[in-house]
């Protein structure tokens, strides 16, 4: 557990997308990034303890919308973090970046500060569906600025969605093809869900009668496999001609690393020697400026310690998205529990053919990834 993972959560957009549920707000002006800028280096500093001794192998810029914000104000960041702790000399720094507030200025001062990752959210390369689902750019503004950006990163994501209200299958594979044809070294392709407290949950825009068509799905997926691009974890896609271009942040997660959030409504895993602890901080962003200004830095975070019986079905939630599976010793050092104590749920889980075990790793199945629901109940105790 000497590795560690930090989230810096930027919660402005210029618009909140429909189906969005992520901690974020319009109404973003310089004076709020002056503002929030003092405050994340604040929570940085009261932070550091947890980052003692620790080695951070990445940092990942989300939001919002993080490409909002001025690259002196990213820079004043990796700089304050790099100042005041240890990085992995292969760390990776993804920003996340919106193709409607990207130019090629600020694509080249981002690589300058050592960003090495760009995650575009693009989402679709159809007008109609964007302006269904609310988002700010267009198909030339998504297309534009992943030229740019290929001008000068050599790793980056795209998102993609699908499932998109009344999209067909063909329309869902031309937005692959369009992805491909530029050649990004990784894809991040997303079911469009309805989740609470959003736009879409109170006024649904599918049909009464809709139906998720598992077929497709399954055609979509193999979309991507013949355009070369090899599924590791659920939604996650790698190209196999652009020296496998995993997502190094997220694999962390996956394998149930430690991860510090900073940020509003930033999330924490944090470990000791005794307990596993999930820390959340205030979610309003002007709350979480004004109390860490004042030094309240204890009404700013809510500390819980995960519950022993709760840790197996936390890390099966995490690891099991991996399509290679889990070695039997990444879980025992992550949980502190031994293999055996879930032994139980393991062989009923291989008598339903849900996973296989092989050379002391754990697999899912075929059957078992397109269930992981159904799998990982098995573990709740």
């Amino acid at each position: 557990m000497d590795k560690i993972s930090i989230y810096i959560h930027l919660p402005w957009c210029i618009k909140k997308c429909l189906y969005c549920d992520f901690n974020s707000f319009e109404g973003f002006n310089k004076e709020l990034e002056k503002k929030y800028l003092q405050a994340l280096l604040l929570d940085i500093e009261y932070s550091l303890t947890i980052l003692k001794d620790k080695t951070i192998t990445s940092i990942f810029f989300g939001g919002g919308t993080p490409s909002l914000f001025a690259s002196a104000s990213i820079e004043k960041i990796i700089t304050y973090l790099a100042n005041k702790s240890v990085f992995s000399n292969s760390i990776e720094i993804t920003l996340e970046a919106n193709p409607g507030t990207l130019d090629i200025k600020k694509i080249i001062s981002y690589k300058a500060l050592g960003i090495n990752r760009l995650s575009l959210g693009i989402q679709s390369f159809n007008d109609k569906y964007l302006n269904k689902i609310g988002r700010i750019h267009n198909s030339s503004d998504a297309k534009n600025s992943i030229k740019k950006a290929k001008a000068v990163f050599d790793n980056i994501n795209l998102d993609l969605m699908f499932a998109l209200p009344f999209q067909t299958t063909s329309e869902a594979i031309e937005d692959i093809d369009t992805a491909v044809s530029f050649e990004p070294s990784h894809i991040s392709y997303y079911e469009l869900t309805i989740e609470p407290n959003t736009y879409f949950y109170s006024h649904n825009p599918f049909p009464k009668n809709y139906q998720d068509n598992h077929q497709s799905y399954e055609l979509l997926i193999k979309t991507l496999s013949n355009h070369g691009f090899s599924r590791y974890e659920v939604s996650a896609y790698v190209n196999n001609k652009s020296s496998m271009k995993k997502c190094l942040h997220n694999i962390h997660y996956w394998q149930y690393g430690d991860y510090l959030g900073i940020g509003a409504g930033a999330h924490s895993k944090i470990t000791d020697s005794k307990k596993i602890y999930r820390i959340e901080k205030t979610k309003d962003p002007m709350s979480y400026i004004n109390k860490l200004n004042k030094k309240e830095y204890d009404s700013v975070i809510n500390i819980k310690p995960v519950n022993p019986s709760e840790i197996p079905v936390e890390f099966m939630m995490n690891a099991l998205r991996l399509k290679q599976g889990f070695n039997i010793h990444l879980f025992e050092t992550t949980t502190g529990i031994k293999i055996n104590k879930i032994k139980p749920q393991l062989v009923r889980a291989q008598e339903l053919k849900l996973i296989k075990v092989a050379k002391n790793k754990i697999i899912p199945t075929a059957f078992g990834f397109r269930n992981l629901n159904y799998l990982n109940q098995l573990f709740i105790q």
